[in-house]
This record gives C-alpha cells, sequence and structure tokens, in this order.
C-alpha cells in the first residue's frame, strides 16, 4: 500500500511539474525560443518515462499539442520575419 502511495505521488508531481511547464508556453515571446521549449518538453516526457512514471493520456496529448502549438506559431512567425525582410523592410 505504501508503494502505490509513492507511485501515485510520483506521478502526480510529474504531472504537475509537466502540466506548469505546459501553461508557461501559452505565450512565448521570442521565437526562437520556441525549439528550446520544445526540447524541454521532450526531457520532462522522456524522463518521466525513465523513472517508470505512467503519466495519464490526457497529459501526453497535451504535450503533444502543446509541441505542434508552438511549432506551428514558431513557422507562422520565421515565414512572417523572412517575408518581412524580403520585401524591403528593416526588423527591429
Amino acid at each position: 500500500m505504501l508503494n502505490e502511495a509513492h507511485i501515485l505521488l510520483e506521478k502526480l508531481r510529474t504531472s504537475n511539474i509537466l502540466n506548469r511547464d505546459l501553461n508557461n508556453l501559452v505565450i512565448i515571446e521570442d521565437y526562437k525560443r520556441i525549439m528550446k521549449a520544445r526540447d524541454q518538453i521532450d526531457l520532462r516526457l522522456d524522463d518521466a518515462m525513465k523513472r517508470g512514471v505512467r503519466l495519464d493520456m490526457e497529459t501526453k496529448e497535451s504535450a503533444r499539442c502543446t509541441k505542434e502549438r508552438i511549432i506551428a506559431e514558431r513557422n507562422l512567425r520565421y515565414r512572417y520575419l523572412d517575408l518581412y525582410q524580403v520585401n524591403g523592410a528593416k526588423s527591429d
């Protein structure tokens, strides 16, 4: 019973850390940081797997959706910046 409590506590702690990180990625001002954020999510998921923590499907899905969203946002910002510079404007 104590072992089950320890496993559940570790699962909750890991889920809370991952969810906190995901919530911090709602807005990323600098598009160059997005790849680091994606890597950080992957590191958290890999760490949980290595420690044998079985995350809920909801948490895994949230991580996957967040990674897809921030990569799409990065690509959009990059294209916008590229288009902005191609048209002869100077970026700040």
